[in-house]
């Protein structure tokens, strides 16, 4: 009775790690599992936030503006993460775009390139129909209603088509053939994702470090100050060859980007893994071994349950709960009960 007992008391402490681990507080070894799969050089994403139209959408006149202040710097490549809602700018972006020689990108749910190697589940919902203004000759991502983590791939007419994220690293990358199946894992070039029924992503934490933001008024007044002959080397090094996500202030889609670059997409671990570390951990009343011993056994444990999740990590993007692993020797040392 007193070893269920303990057991009982062991199963909460797991259960409760377990729900704090992956709860709003957020996971510090999430973060940890994700700097393990970083690239050796992570790229870091400028993003510039503009301002709302009345329509929700990135006003093209802003558009225009902007590709007029970064252009300058050669930037890797540009995607507008939001829709571009038509209106008087549309002339000026059109000729703005006549100067760009690199890979930009706009959002629509009409009129993106198909990915043929992905199979795509009848579960996964349509997109739906947004207004969007797209200047011709150019590349298209999907974009969805606004949701947690980041949109990697659509369900247009069956087939499956990548979101203006994925499509402006397809583009900078020169077109890497994408195969997998939604939900289930997207790879394709230095694109590992694991995708759910709905095409998204779970973005990892560590991902908001490597996006600098600017918004769109200081980006121009530090662009006339840099006209007029004053020394602005920020921009230079905030734009030259980098990828740049251009969305509206407040969005997460530029920190998505960086977790599709960086290899921070990943997944949620299924219950069963959870379930299985609680289970583990109650166990621990029935370890025969004297304490020493059992805290030995504790270590092992503890140290293959840390190389297993780093392996599904590194394979699969799946995390899994780690608060298993320091639970283990600690709650192996308590001596009351386990004899």
């Amino acid at each position: 009775m007193r070893r269920r007992l303990w057991a009982l008391l062991f199963a909460v402490i797991a259960a409760a790690a377990a729900w704090f681990e992956g709860g709003p507080f957020g996971s510090p070894g999430r973060a940890w599992l994700g700097a393990s799969g970083l690239p050796s050089n992570p790229e870091t994403i400028a993003a510039v936030e503009v301002p709302a139209t009345a329509e929700r959408g990135i006003g093209a006149l802003d558009a225009a503006l902007v590709l007029r202040a970064v252009l300058r710097f050669a930037p890797k490549g540009i995607a507008f993460l939001d829709p571009i809602a038509s209106g008087d700018g549309m002339p000026l972006l059109t000729s703005k775009l006549g100067d760009a020689k690199l890979p930009v990108v706009f959002t629509a749910n009409a009129g993106g390139i198909v990915l043929p190697d992905i199979t795509i589940a009848p579960g996964v919902p349509r997109l739906p129909v947004i207004p969007a203004a797209v200047p011709p000759g150019h590349s298209v991502g999907c974009a969805a209603p606004s949701g947690p983590g980041v949109l990697v791939i659509g369900r247009s007419a069956d087939r499956a088509v990548p979101s203006s994220a994925l499509q402006l690293l397809l583009d900078v990358d020169r077109g890497p053939t994408l195969s997998g199946k939604v939900p289930g894992m997207i790879r394709g070039g230095m694109i590992v994702a694991p995708v759910n029924v709905a095409g998204r992503s779970a973005v990892n934490s560590l991902a908001a470090r490597f996006v600098e933001r600017i918004s769109l008024d200081r980006l121009l007044v530090r662009t006339e100050q840099s006209e007029r002959g004053e020394i602005v080397a920020d921009l230079s090094n905030l734009f030259r060859d980098r990828l740049i996500a251009v969305e509206i202030a407040g969005g997460g889609g530029a920190i998505g980007l960086a977790a599709l670059r960086d290899n921070l997409a990943d997944a949620e671990a299924p219950p069963a893994w959870s379930g299985f570390g609680v289970l583990l951990v109650a166990s621990l009343p029935w370890w025969r071994q004297s304490r020493m011993n059992r805290m030995l056994a504790a270590l092992a444990a503890a140290c293959g349950w840390l190389l297993l999740a780093m392996a599904l990590y590194q394979q699969f993007r799946i995390v899994i709960p780690l608060s298993v692993a320091p639970l283990l020797p600690l709650l192996a040392l308590i001596p009351r009960g386990f004899k």
